[in-house]
């Protein structure tokens, strides 16, 4: 099992990963103005599964790690809205739960926590 890539295997793994992510994140996007949490966390989670790879050097993964923060920001600029709008922040951190996959669940857990809390 080859563990260390080229640099040219790490361009395209890299890329393949943006590519994902920036994709996930435009759908995330329209699900938010269309008002629609459910698919907006499914692809915030599809946008997070990215993180689940070993074929990234530890700066392009980091690079991932930053796009798809950036994009976390987004919505956890919606769930700020959805609990000024009188949303139960405790309903959508149980939503989140419902997440089959840890790593997006943590991540997802820790923006509606994070909304949760300041709103305290």
């Amino acid at each position: 099992l080859k563990t260390m890539s080229t640099d040219e295997e790490q361009a395209r793994y890299l890329e393949d990963s943006l590519k994902e992510v920036q994709k996930q994140a435009f759908y995330m996007k329209r699900a938010m103005d269309g008002d629609s949490l459910k698919l907006a966390l499914d692809h915030a989670t599809e946008m997070i599964r990215e993180l689940r790879t070993n074929l990234l050097t530890p700066k392009n993964y980091y690079e991932l790690y930053v796009k798809i923060q950036d994009e976390m920001r987004e919505l956890e600029e919606y769930l700020n809205s959805l609990q000024r709008s009188g949303r139960s922040m405790v309903e959508i951190y149980e939503q989140v739960q419902c997440c089959a996959n840890v790593v997006p669940r943590l991540y997802l857990l820790c923006c509606v926590g994070g909304v949760y809390i300041a709103s305290k």
